[in-house]
C-alpha cells in the first residue's frame, strides 16, 4: 500500500531552464494534417463507404504553437489526443498535410502512463542514479526533495509510493535537453 505523507500537500516549484533564443517564434505548425494508422487506413480503403470523410483518426487539423503559447488538448478516449502530440513532436509523420517543428525547439513529454517508465522494485534514489551515472547520492536526494520526495520515501521501493509520489519521481527527471524550448504535456484521460 502507499505510504501516507505530509508531503502530499507540500507545494513544489518546478523550474525549467530558460530556453535559448530561436530564430523563429513559431515552434510547431500543422496544416490540413490527416493521420491514419496503417491497419486502419487499409481497412477503411477496402470499405465501400471509405470514400466518406470519416476515414482516418485525424483529418484536416491545422494549428500553430508559438513561443509563450499555452495549450490544452481535451477529448474522449480514442479521439487522437496522444497521436496529435506525436505529430506535433514529429514522433509520427502525417499521412496528409504538412507538419513543421522548429529545428531549434526541444520538447519534453511527461508520459500519460508514467509508471511504464519506472522499475517498481527500485527506490527513487536508485531510479535517478541509473539515469545519471556518476551523480552523488546527495545530489540525487536533493533533486528528489525539490519535488517532495524526502526522507524515507527516497529509500522505499516505488511500488509502495502513491501515484502522485511516483509522478513526482518521473517529473524530477530533467528535460532531455538542458535548455528546453518547450515542454508538451499529454492530456490526462478524459473518458470514464
Amino acid at each position: 500500500h502507499a505510504l501516507p505523507s505530509d508531503t502530499a500537500r507540500m507545494p513544489i516549484a518546478i523550474e525549467f531552464p530558460e530556453p535559448w533564443p530561436l530564430k523563429r517564434p513559431l515552434l510547431v505548425s500543422l496544416t490540413d494534417v490527416g493521420f491514419a494508422y496503417a491497419g486502419a487506413a487499409s481497412a477503411a480503403a477496402s470499405s465501400a463507404s471509405a470514400a466518406s470523410s470519416s476515414s482516418g483518426l485525424l483529418r484536416g487539423v491545422s494549428l500553430s504553437v508559438s513561443i509563450g503559447s499555452r495549450i490544452g488538448i481535451l477529448g474522449p478516449n480514442g479521439a487522437g489526443k496522444s497521436t496529435l502530440l506525436k505529430l506535433m513532436t514529429q514522433q509520427l509523420q502525417p499521412t496528409a498535410g504538412d507538419a513543421f517543428l522548429n529545428r531549434g525547439a526541444r520538447t519534453a513529454v511527461f508520459a500519460q502512463h508514467f509508471v511504464d517508465q519506472l522499475d517498481l522494485h527500485a527506490t527513487p534514489t536508485e531510479f535517478l542514479a541509473a539515469k545519471f551515472a556518476g551523480s552523488k547520492d546527495v545530489e540525487i536526494r536533493s533533486r528528489l526533495a525539490r519535488f517532495g520526495i524526502v526522507d524515507q520515501m527516497t529509500w522505499l521501493p516505488m511500488a509502495k509510493l502513491s501515484g502522485g509520489q511516483k509522478s513526482r519521481v518521473v517529473v524530477s527527471l530533467p528535460p532531455a535537453a538542458a535548455a528546453a524550448a518547450c515542454s508538451l504535456l499529454p492530456p490526462a484521460p478524459s473518458g470514464p
